[in-house]
């Protein structure tokens, strides 16, 4: 592992880590947000967040938005937020193939 893709994944860490607190803070039953970044690979946003709601299932009622991840004015990526469910959780896991 070079040392962008050691300091990106000490960032998630970190991010995993407050995430986690506020989740904790929060009382029983309130509503879980998502945050997940899709690299574009190279395709336009449009087909990625096409290709993520149909891989990941999710409704529409469930999503809060989706933000632009810019490099030198260029899209690389895209965070999706979204309201975190069982069902959405395991479609996550499919595909990370962690399942």
């Amino acid at each position: 592992m070079g040392w962008l893709e050691d300091l990106q994944a000490r960032g998630q860490q970190q991010l995993a880590g407050m995430m986690a607190q506020v989740y904790d803070s929060l009382p029983p039953g309130a509503p879980r947000a998502f945050v997940d970044q899709v690299p574009l690979q190279g395709r336009p946003a449009e087909v990625m967040i096409a290709w993520y709601v149909g891989v990941i299932g999710l409704r529409p009622e469930d999503v809060y938005g989706i933000l632009p991840i810019q490099s030198n004015d260029i899209t690389i990526a895209i965070k999706v937020v979204y309201l975190d469910k069982p069902e959405y959780a395991a479609a996550r896991a499919r595909l990370t193939g962690a399942v």
